[in-house]
């Protein structure tokens, strides 16, 4: 035993994905870090946001 087998990272622990979410009622979008970051409130309807699109590396735009 070399001490390394309580220390690997469980698998997505550390790495966050870009996420674009939007309104349903009015399109505001904004791009967020998951699980970084909460899915914010719609800030003109104060409803949770739903996810759009799961952003990839060459996708931003």
């Amino acid at each position: 035993m070399d001490g390394r087998e309580g220390r690997q990272k469980r698998e997505g622990e550390g790495h966050s994905e870009p996420v674009q979410v939007y309104c349903p009622k009015c399109g505001h979008t904004e791009i967020v870090y998951i699980p970084r970051e909460e899915i914010p409130l719609c800030p003109r309807h104060k409803k949770r946001m739903l996810v759009k699109e799961i952003l990839t590396e060459g996708k931003y735009y």
